[in-house]
């Protein structure tokens, strides 16, 4: 690492790393790649953990605009997702009919044969 601090630089950012998942330590390293990102482009040494507010607020920063890329994918597969699953209802309370047919004919057919008819006939 060049830099005047790199031992420290390193252990201050592990250690916050490891700690990401309390979330405020999230902001900082957030904030610190920032920093990382606007010194790599200008070429200058790697940045160190000095300005505490200065890595909460672009980690802030960094944050808000990660969570507003994600919200717009997020926002369409949910409205689609949703609409797919309106009309896959819809189309499934249509087509299902919706009263049984009534039962209009009970007891033998009169059609029968003949044969069935007959022995029909012959029991007392």
């Amino acid at each position: 690492m060049d830099s005047d601090d790199g031992v420290e630089t390193i252990l201050v950012g592990g250690l916050l790393t490891l700690l990401a998942w309390l979330l405020i330590p999230a902001v900082f390293v957030a904030g610190y790649f920032q920093r990382v990102l606007a010194r790599t482009n200008a070429d200058e040494t790697a940045p160190s953990f000095d300005d505490w507010a200065d890595l909460f607020a672009e980690g802030l920063k960094a944050i808000g605009v990660t969570i507003a890329y994600f919200a717009v994918p997020i926002v369409l597969l949910t409205a689609v997702l949703l609409s797919l699953l309106v009309v896959s209802v819809e189309t499934a309370v249509v087509e299902s009919p919706a009263v049984a047919e009534p039962v209009t004919n009970v007891g033998p057919d009169p059609s029968a044969s003949s044969s069935f008819s007959a022995v029909w006939r012959s029991r007392p």
